[in-house]
């Protein structure tokens, strides 16, 4: 049984897919370890985004929610990415990668 946090990401899964197979325009983030991820190179793939910043109350609940579904889809065609909303002065690369190492199987 999906718990609340975890059906509000199905739904922007879900909302995701749609859009990405409406022409959702191109976009790209880089993670802590300097790679850019286009969503472009995810196309085939149920892509879920989060949006968040660090000092969301909800960030640690919603990854929780993020990584126990990306374990659940784990070998299926679904990606899971943390966005944050902080600015680069707002956040350094360690902080992002120490955010990382708590949800493995979600790209940050």
């Amino acid at each position: 049984m999906l718990n609340r946090t975890q059906k509000i990401i199905v739904a922007a899964a879900i909302i995701t897919c749609v859009a990405a197979t409406a022409g959702a325009q191109d976009f790209s983030f880089s993670t802590p370890g300097g790679q850019n991820v286009n969503l472009s190179s995810m196309r085939g793939n149920v892509v879920v985004l989060l949006f968040s910043g660090v000092q969301d109350p909800q960030r640690r609940d919603g990854l929780k929610a993020m990584q126990s579904l990306a374990e659940r889809y784990q070998g299926k065609n679904v990606k899971f990415c943390w966005v944050s909303i902080n600015s680069a002065s707002e956040l350094t690369n360690d902080q992002l990668s120490s955010l990382a190492a708590t949800a493995p199987s979600i790209s940050v």
